[in-house]
């Protein structure tokens, strides 16, 4: 067997000629690391539906931050990499950054990181609901930038 041969599998669907995206390459290595031959085999270890494991391995889209939690568990990799690799692909269009690597972050968003990390001193049921209160803020946000993802394609 050659060393890229799982990689090829995941390239013959059905007849689509679709290339995997820079992300779709690291999912894909990553269930094959995990013994996930399969989509429909992360999907299922993942509780999502296959159609989000395809849109996230050949489109350039950012799933919801639960969804990532998800995957990032079911493909056994740190939850903050993978959302970095997820946002980096779909928002900006490049390659994902290798693990470890620093990128220029707001201070803000550190901080914010540094408060909801576990371990963090400030109570668990204050970081839920510090979590919960910047998602509701920004999701109609999101939604914009998608939109504008997909009027750009």
């Amino acid at each position: 067997m050659r060393a890229n041969e799982p990689l090829d599998f995941f390239l013959v669907r059905k007849g689509r000629d679709r290339e995997p995206t820079e992300l779709g390459r690291y999912v894909m290595a990553r269930m094959v690391a995990r013994g996930l031959d399969r989509q429909v085999d992360l999907a299922r270890a993942a509780h999502v539906s296959e159609a989000t494991v395809t849109r996230l391995i050949y489109a350039t889209i950012a799933p919801e931050p639960e969804t990532i939690r998800k995957l990032a568990g079911a493909l056994g990799v740190d939850e903050h990499d993978f959302l970095r690799r997820v946002h980096d692909t779909a928002t900006v269009g490049t390659t994902p950054p290798e693990a470890g690597e620093d990128l220029p972050r707001h201070p803000l968003a550190i901080e914010l990181d540094r408060m909801l990390a576990p371990g963090s001193p400030i109570p668990e049921l204050d970081r839920e609901a510090l979590e919960t209160l910047i998602d509701r803020l920004i999701e109609p946000y999101r939604r914009m930038m998608r939109g504008r993802r997909r009027r750009a394609s």
